[in-house]
């Protein structure tokens, strides 16, 4: 842990670490939906055993949320210039629309060359994202995010479902504060298993993709975790903490090779809800050690989890490029098409993620704070 000078907040080089970790298995996963989809068109697809064991795309997305909720409440709880709730609001909305809509743009444009040059009648789930057609209407929903509620899904990319899930959670959280002032780690608890019972329930399908309700637990435990790290100083040895992360990386694969059917039969019937268990207790093992790494490694973990969120954004559109490669030139892979895919989207998507941090990202993070500091200040 060390100190960020600019904003006197507390920094956590291990969170970064497993935020970049995450989004590199949410291209893996991708990656082999990718190939999958290919095998549909007659191409073959080889057996990427190896990189099938990394199938933990959800897994994934469920250690983002958490470590949204732990790093919002710490860096709310500890900023030497607390901002108002409209500050935060603005600061929260500048950090994940205009990359996001820039995104959206970019994914339009994409939609109409991928119609243009796709001749097959065959369409699969990732090939839909792309060929999906969409209205003025839908874009509206989509730059407002509120599609997750609305409807449609699985238009631009299939992976912006969690966007509008985590701007959501970013508006609850100020409500979520003020209820930690009476009840206070008890507060965050209460409403996760709230959220995760209604999600179960009737109510839930009046929304499009209820998973807003269904993963808020992953949310409310982060925040509950940065709750309880200000309270308890004492840190696991970095040989233990590691032995625990291996041991919840191998439950995670372990539970997503697992049939569904057969998880229904017990007490955590549906993957995302026993993946998400596993997420905050992941996340909660980071946050309550001292963990280091190798220095190369470490840079380059802090690359990731820097640029992770345009690496989340960006790699569908390379996945898609590969698509079209493959299925108009049917070469004769040499290896797994799946390993091809993921080999040609990593390298693609990490310098457009930069160039979209750097240019997109980091302006309009900084915009933020700015604006968030003049509401503060005139509040």
């Amino acid at each position: 842990m060390r100190q960020d000078k600019q904003n006197g907040r507390e920094y956590f080089p291990s969170l970064a670490w497993l935020r970049g970790l995450a989004a590199v298995l949410v291209v893996v996963s991708h990656s082999l939906r990718c190939s999958e989809s290919l095998q549909n068109y007659g191409l073959p697809a080889g057996n990427p055993w190896l990189l099938s064991y990394f199938d933990l795309g959800t897994f994934a997305v469920c250690v983002f949320l958490t470590l949204s909720g732990a790093t919002l409440y710490i860096s709310n709880s500890t900023s030497s210039r607390p901002c108002s709730t409209c500050g935060y609001l603005l600061k929260r909305l500048l950090r994940i629309w205009p990359a996001f809509v820039v995104s959206l743009m970019v994914y339009g444009l994409f939609g109409i060359y991928f119609r243009h040059q796709w001749h097959e009648t065959i369409l699969t789930s990732f090939t839909n994202q792309y060929t999906a057609p969409i209205n003025v209407m839908d874009a509206i929903k989509y730059v407002a995010m509120i599609f997750n509620i609305t409807g449609p899904g699985n238009l631009f990319n299939n992976a912006f479902w969690t966007i509008p899930v985590e701007f959501q959670y970013y508006l609850m959280l100020p409500l979520l504060l003020a209820g930690m002032r009476y009840l206070h780690i008890a507060a965050p608890i209460f409403l996760g298993c709230v959220m995760l019972v209604i999600s179960r329930s009737s109510w839930a399908s009046c929304m499009d993709n209820p998973k807003v309700l269904m993963l808020g637990f992953t949310f409310c435990g982060g925040v509950a975790l940065g709750c309880l790290r200000s309270v308890v100083r004492k840190r696991a040895s970095a040989t233990i903490s590691w032995f625990f992360l291996a041991a919840m990386l191998l439950t995670a694969i372990t539970l997503t090779q697992v049939p569904d059917e057969v998880l229904g039969n017990t007490l955590i019937p549906q993957k995302y809800i026993s993946l998400g268990i596993l997420s905050v207790i992941t996340v909660g093992i980071c946050l309550f050690s001292e963990l280091h790494l190798q220095k190369n490694a470490a840079k380059l973990l802090s690359f990731l989890g820097k640029t992770s969120y345009s690496l989340y954004l960006y790699h569908n559109l390379f996945l898609g490029v590969f698509v079209l490669m493959i299925v108009r030139f049917e070469p004769v892979p040499f290896m797994p098409t799946a390993y091809l895919a993921f080999a040609f989207a990593m390298s693609l998507t990490l310098p457009t993620a930069y160039l979209s941090y750097r240019y997109i990202e980091k302006p309009a993070i900084t915009s933020g704070r700015k604006l968030a500091e003049k509401f503060s200040g005139s509040a």
